[in-house]
């Protein structure tokens, strides 16, 4: 009996341990897919800089090619999520846990950088 509740404590000291590290990774993730989308996406007109009530009707539409870089990873890191939930059905609280850091942070950097970059960021 003694052994029995040893091996369950060990394996509630693993998923929590593989929690944390997914939680930690996901949020790594998360950063690195942001860095990365800023450092590739395309450059917007200089128009982009004064912010939307300064710029009048005359701003072109954002290039496709810009969202799109921004799509990229968390299309690449849910895929990848996808797969390994459909391979080993018992790491998908593991997963989903790093899939929820990983949209958390991305999320946050994305939205702050795409609000600058497309609404214009210059003192008022």
């Amino acid at each position: 009996m003694h052994n029995e509740n040893r091996g369950e404590t060990n394996r509630e000291l693993l998923e929590l341990l593989l929690t944390s590290v997914a939680l930690v990774v996901g949020g790594a993730l998360g950063v690195v897919g942001a860095v990365w989308a800023l450092r590739v996406a395309p450059d917007l007109p200089s128009i982009f800089a004064v912010p939307v009530r300064d710029r009048g009707a005359s701003a072109p539409d954002v290039p496709v090619t810009y969202w799109l870089t921004w799509l990229i990873p968390p299309i690449a890191v849910y895929g990848c999520y996808g797969m390994i939930v459909w391979a080993a059905r018992p790491s998908m609280w593991v997963s989903v846990c790093a899939a929820g850091s990983f949209t958390a942070v991305y999320g946050l950097l994305a939205s702050l950088w795409i609000s600058i970059d497309v609404g214009g960021f210059s003192p008022g």
